[in-house]
């Protein structure tokens, strides 16, 4: 007869070779473990989905009510579960990171970039971390646009590589998972199909168009991991608010506003952003050689 241990979550009994402790510190130097617990228990406790709910469209801040979500990759979060009733965001696993990877539901408007604000807030009140291997990926949906309209913002993206490039830290430039796109602008507008195009190129590069095939969504993966409020805030903004700004344009008008070098590039993304306080926020930022504004 097996030897039986009572899971100290549901109360049940089981055999012990059922027992399992969760680790409640990921990738702290001194990790805390739970009790006794069952699988079941024991994986619901460890991981857990993002709680969706409906959020106010209004975006006087964000700038679009176009849905996003926003991924964020940690290397130590003590007690991580203390987070799990204080905000929507879910936890589950990532083999590339020593912490959790906690994932938003679907959010939109400046009420989902607060649901971001909130998670934050108590990621930093319990001392979240993150390290050179975390990322923090956002997702943009484009399930409402026409597959033209998705092929301009890839095009602009494209066109405008070194512009993000500059924004992040210099050891993202050779990230295995957010890496240089292997496809140019001239493959984006002469592609057949853009679906077919955009679900056979790398799920790890850092404009992630293949998303739209099982997202409908185009994944931006350039920026480092980060927990700091205004840094993951403006950058989710300045995503939006491009991604809203060039998805009519035609390709001769993108090619024309983005003709001259990354430096004359970010002042046309500038004005297409339409908010003085993100252009203000990245002068300070970029790696450009180029004069902060007044």
């Amino acid at each position: 007869m097996p030897d039986w241990f009572i899971c100290n979550e549901c109360g049940e009994a089981f055999p012990i070779h059922n027992c399992h402790q969760v680790d409640l510190s990921p990738g702290c130097d001194n990790p805390e473990t739970t009790g006794d617990l069952c699988y079941w228990c024991a994986d619901a406790m460890r991981y857990w989905r993002a709680q969706q709910r409906d959020f106010d469209p209004a975006h006087a801040v964000v700038g679009t009510d176009r849905a996003f979500g926003v991924e964020i990759e940690t290397s130590k979060c003590p007690r991580y579960i203390r987070i799990r009733n204080k905000s929507c965001f879910g936890a589950k696993p990532d083999s590339s990171i020593s912490g959790i990877e906690f994932v938003s539901p679907i959010l939109r408007g400046d009420e989902g970039l607060k649901e971001v604000q909130t998670f934050l807030h108590y990621a930093n009140q319990y001392g979240f971390m993150v390290d050179d291997r975390c990322g923090l990926h956002v997702h943009i949906n484009v399930q409402n646009l026409s597959p033209l309209q998705q092929r301009k913002i890839a095009y602009a993206f494209v066109k405008t590589t070194e512009v993000w490039h500059s924004f992040i830290n210099k050891s993202r430039d050779n990230c295995l998972y957010a890496r240089r796109l292997d496809y140019n602008c001239a493959d984006i507008q002469n592609c057949r199909y853009f679906h077919n195009f955009a679900a056979s190129k790398d799920r790890y590069g850092w404009l992630n168009i293949a998303a739209v095939d099982c997202h409908n969504t185009f994944e931006v993966r350039l920026h480092q991991g980060s927990l700091d409020r205004d840094e993951v805030c403006n950058w989710i903004i300045a995503l939006l608010r491009f991604v809203d700004a060039v998805k009519d344009i035609k390709y001769r008008v993108l090619d024309e506003l983005f003709k001259g070098d990354p430096v004359l590039q970010f002042e046309q993304i500038k004005q297409l952003w339409q908010s003085d306080q993100l252009s203000r926020y990245y002068d300070t930022r970029t790696r450009l050689n180029t004069c902060v504004s007044a």
